[in-house]
């Protein structure tokens, strides 16, 4: 485990998180993001740009990425820990939820239809705007707003008293 801990500060140290990290992601989205909507469509294969053009952009954009993380310092990488830290400890409470589901016998594509199926999209909406917002440490005009754990608290409480109203009131 040492091993481990002396290799995250070597990295940490050499500015992986703070600039090669956010390159190599937003690399990672423009080039994906120029090869959907300019590469090749349709089954002739039209092609607006040449892949070796997707890529200069998508390069040349990401470099610009590293210049601004190179500006802001450690906050980039900071706020890229908090989202996608969050997010996988979101993702892993809905997977542990589908297997309690799946345990009971209940199959969620064939329950979750109509105004459940728009609830359920609302809520991981909600919630993955709250932890992009919390990456961040403040949602935009809310700066005083704490996303502490009583924050969440009462997130989950008014979650539950809604999903009881729901129920009730069927």
């Amino acid at each position: 485990m040492a091993g481990l801990d002396v290799l995250l500060g070597n990295m940490q140290q050499l500015k992986f998180f703070d600039f090669l990290f956010p390159f190599l992601l937003a690399l990672a989205i423009f080039y994906g993001v120029l090869m959907f909507a300019l590469g090749p469509h349709g089954a002739d294969k039209k092609q607006i740009l040449p892949k070796s053009a997707i890529a200069l952009i998508s390069l040349v954009a990401s470099f610009f990425v590293m210049n601004y993380t190179g500006t802001v310092g450690t906050g980039i990488s900071t706020f890229f820990s908090g989202l996608f830290g969050g997010g996988l400890i979101v993702a892993s409470a809905i997977l542990i939820i589908i297997v309690l589901f799946g345990l009971t016998g209940f199959r969620l594509h064939e329950q979750v239809k109509g105004k459940w199926l728009g609830l359920m999209l609302g809520i991981i909406v909600l919630v993955g705007v709250t932890i992009f917002f919390g990456a961040s440490g403040s949602i935009p005009g809310l700066q005083g707003l704490n996303l502490d754990s009583n924050f969440w608290t009462i997130v989950i409480f008014i979650v539950i008293l809604i999903a009881v109203l729901a129920l009730l009131g069927k």
